[in-house]
């Protein structure tokens, strides 16, 4: 199984339940995961940094080293399982445009403050002692048991694309004009 994961940052005080995902992850024998270069950057600058926990920092370690890397979507591998989006909802926005069109469920897993797309959460280890059930859900994931949501995407079609532009989004499309000139936009739905 391959699971991409893809972050932008990582609070330090939430580093210890990346850990604890980062853990269960690494405990199913056959994962392989496969991690957004720019956020395995990161977390390397982050680890050197010795802002949280030794046996956190060696969690993360040991998930970059059995770690494939991607760079962006033509090198997310086909066959990669499941895409979680750590972060927030403007990260789980952005992995969109990196699974595209590969039919790879994202599964939005809030690191952010306020999580209308990533509604999952990871408990820390004390909520874990009080609550041993409180990521099961995390289990459950890793075992395939989940159901998928579909989601419609806005797509947008113009003149003059540039050629690594992707024009489909899940959630808005901001248009601004690129100087005084005034604007002029025909706006369909469904072609009509």
């Amino acid at each position: 199984m391959k699971i991409a994961l893809f972050g932008r940052t990582i609070e330090s005080e939430s580093m210890g339940e990346l850990a604890l995902l980062v853990d269960k992850i690494l405990h199913k024998s056959e994962v392989v995961p496969v991690i957004y270069r720019e956020f395995a950057d990161y977390l390397s600058e982050k680890i050197g940094l010795c802002e949280f926990a030794e046996s956190d920092r060696a969690k993360i370690s040991a998930l970059l080293s059995k770690a494939v890397f991607f760079e962006s979507y033509r090198t997310l591998p086909d066959d990669t399982d499941l895409f979680m989006s750590l972060g927030g909802d403007g990260t789980f926005l952005s992995s969109v445009a990196l699974v595209r069109d590969k039919n790879i469920p994202i599964v939005g897993v809030n690191f952010g403050r306020l999580g209308f797309l990533t509604t999952a959460k990871v408990h820390n280890a004390t909520d874990e002692a009080t609550d041993p059930e409180c990521n099961n859900w995390i289990d459950a994931l890793l075992a395939g048991n989940f159901t998928i949501e579909e989601r419609s995407l806005l797509k947008l079609e113009y003149q003059n694309a540039p050629a690594d532009c992707y024009p489909c989004a899940l959630d808005e499309f901001s248009i601004q004009s690129n100087g005084p000139a005034v604007l002029e936009i025909k706006i369909s739905r469904n072609g009509a």
